[in-house]
């Protein structure tokens, strides 16, 4: 393992995963993401690439609460896709609050990022 990411390498980590998500969920739709299991994978893993730092900026209290407000459902998802059997994981949910979540949790992430 490295070492610890600063504040602002978590934030643009996840600005990074944010704008992968939006090109590959632009790349598919409903039925191509319940038909190939690759492009479903591929989305839950960026999904987990997006909510993995912010969750952390969560836990640690290294954001404020509006920020915190904002990203404390990642950390739901971030655990369900951590921790729980494929089979468990309600794949149709993450596709379907994609581009919503996207939306609500970008525009902090974007003020942090500019405020350094």
């Amino acid at each position: 393992m490295g070492r610890e990411l600063t504040r602002y390498e978590r934030l643009i980590e996840a600005s990074d995963a944010a704008l992968r998500l939006r090109e590959v969920g632009s790349r598919g739709d409903a039925r191509r993401y319940a038909d190939d299991d690759v492009f479903r994978f591929a989305v839950a893993f960026l999904w987990l690439r997006y909510a993995e730092p912010l969750c952390q900026l969560v836990t640690g209290r290294l954001v404020g609460n509006a920020a915190r407000r904002s990203w404390a459902g990642l950390c739901d998802i971030r655990n369900m896709l951590a921790h729980e059997r494929s089979q468990d994981i309600d794949f149709a949910a993450l596709w379907d609050e994609l581009p919503a979540t996207l939306d609500l949790t970008e525009a902090p992430l974007d003020r942090l990022i500019a405020a350094g």
